[in-house]
C-alpha cells in the first residue's frame, strides 16, 4: 500500500498526480458499531408478543372442548343448572357429607332445588344422568345428587344402570353379584337388591353380574316395571345410566324416566358430541332438564369467588371441648366504646 502510494505520488511530469494527507488521526470507538442490543432486544420483544398472542389464538381455535356455562348452553339450548368444581374427593365419592359446606356441596343442592322447581308441572321422580363419554364425572354427580335428596328429607334410592362398567358396589363395598341385572332375569326379588348406603335416607341398587345383552336387558318391560314399582316406593330415584354415545343403553332408558341430567366436563368434551347427545335425547324421546358442567375451574366460575366471601365460618360451630362458653362470652361481649344494658342497670342501681 506504502508502495503505491509513493508510486502515485511520484511526479510524471511535474506536480504529483494524488496528494496524501493526514487530516485527522483515528479514534478507536468506545462502542461497537453492531450489534445494536438495544435495538436487537426491542425488536425481539415484539416479535416475542406477536408469537405469543398467535399461539394463544392458534390454540385457542384448535380447542374443540368446552370450556364455561356460555358454551353448553348456546350448543345445547338447555340451561346449565350448575358448575361443579374441582374438588378432591380423597378417595370418598360422597364428599357432599364429608365436606356439606364446601362449593361442590352447594352445587348439587342448587342442582336438586333447581330439579324441584322444574317439576311443579309435571313431577320429577326417576331422574336419569348420563354423559356423552366416560369419564366425565356422571357417576360422582349421581352419587352425590341422590345424596343432596336424601339430606333434604327424601327417601331416595340409587339405580346403578351402567351395567358394562359398573363402579356403585366399589363405592358402597356391597355385593357385585346381586343387583339390578339378576333381579331382571328373576333370580332375586326387587326388595333383594334395594341395598343400605351410610348416607341417611338413601339406599343404593348395583348392576349385579355384568350380562351379555345390556342393552335388552334395559330396554325389557321388566325394567319398566321394575321403575314402576321404585316410584311407588321412594320419593326420588336416580338413575347412574351408561355413557350416551359410545354404546345404545342409556337411549333405550331415557324416554322410560321423568328427565334426564347431562353431565359435562370442562376440558375435556368435545362441544359437537355434546350437541350430538343433546340431539340424540330428542329423538328418543328424552326430556332433557339440564345440563351440570363438572370439572369447572373456580377462577372460571361466576359463582366461585362470591362463594368464597359468602360462606360461613366454622369456627363458631366446631370450638374446642371446654371453649364453648368463653365464645358465648366473647359473643354478648359489646364492642370498644358501647356499655352493655346490664352495665348501665348496674351503674344506675
Amino acid at each position: 500500500f506504502t508502495e503505491e502510494i509513493q508510486r502515485l505520488q511520484k511526479p510524471t511530469q511535474g506536480e504529483p498526480a494524488i496528494q496524501v494527507r493526514v487530516v485527522e488521526p483515528a479514534l478507536r470507538p468506545e462502542e461497537p458499531v453492531s450489534p445494536s442490543a438495544v435495538r436487537n432486544l426491542a425488536l425481539a420483544l415484539v416479535l416475542g408478543l406477536l408469537l405469543g398472542v398467535g399461539a394463544v389464538f392458534l390454540a385457542e381455535s384448535l380447542d374443540t372442548t368446552v370450556k364455561d356455562r356460555h358454551d353448553v348452553e348456546r350448543l345445547v339450548g338447555a340451561p346449565v343448572l350448575a358448575t361443579v368444581p374441582r374438588i378432591q374427593t380423597g378417595g370418598a365419592e360422597v364428599y357432599l357429607e364429608r365436606d356439606p359446606q364446601s362449593m361442590g356441596a352447594e352445587a348439587f343442592r342448587k342442582v336438586r332445588t333447581a330439579i324441584q322447581f322444574l317439576g311443579v308441572d309435571r313431577p320429577i321422580k326417576v331422574l336419569l344422568i348420563t354423559s356423552p363419554f366416560p369419564r366425565e364425572g356422571k357417576t360422582t354427580t349421581a352419587l352425590n345428587l341422590a345424596a343432596s335428596f336424601a339430606q333434604a328429607g327424601m327417601k331416595t334410592v340409587l339405580l346403578e344402570a351402567d351395567l358394562r362398567r359398573p363402579t356403585l358396589h366399589r363405592v358402597f363395598a356391597s355385593e357385585q353379584e346381586k343387583g339390578l341385572t339378576t333381579c331382571l332375569v328373576g333370580r332375586i326379588s326387587l326388595q333383594q337388591a334395594v341395598l343400605p348406603t351410610p348416607v341417611r335416607n338413601l339406599s343404593h341398587i348395583p348392576a349385579g353380574a355384568i350380562p351379555p345383552n345390556p342393552a335388552e336387558l334395559l330396554s325389557s318391560q321388566h325394567m319398566g316395571k321394575v321403575l314402576s314399582a321404585l316410584q311407588a316406593e321412594f320419593d326420588m330415584v336416580v338413575v347412574d345410566a351408561p355413557p350416551l354415545l359410545p354404546v345404545a343403553d342409556t337411549p333405550a332408558l331415557a324416554h322410560r324416566v321423568d328427565g334426564v341430567l347431562l353431565v359435562a366436563r370442562a376440558g375435556q368434551t368435545n362441544r359437537e358430541r355434546l350437541r350430538e347427545s343433546a340431539e340424540l335425547l330428542q329423538t328418543v324421546g328424552g326430556r332433557l332438564l339440564g345440563v351440570i358442567v363438572n370439572f369447572q375451574r373456580v377462577e372460571d366460575s361466576p359463582e366461585g369467588y362470591q362463594y368464597y366471601g359468602y360462606r360461613s365460618s366454622k369456627q363458631a360451630f366446631e370450638s374446642p371441648a371446654g371453649t364453648g362458653r368463653a365464645v358465648a362470652q366473647k359473643a354478648d361481649r359489646p364492642p370498644n366504646g358501647a356499655v352493655s344494658e346490664r352495665g348501665r342497670a348496674s351503674k344506675r342501681a
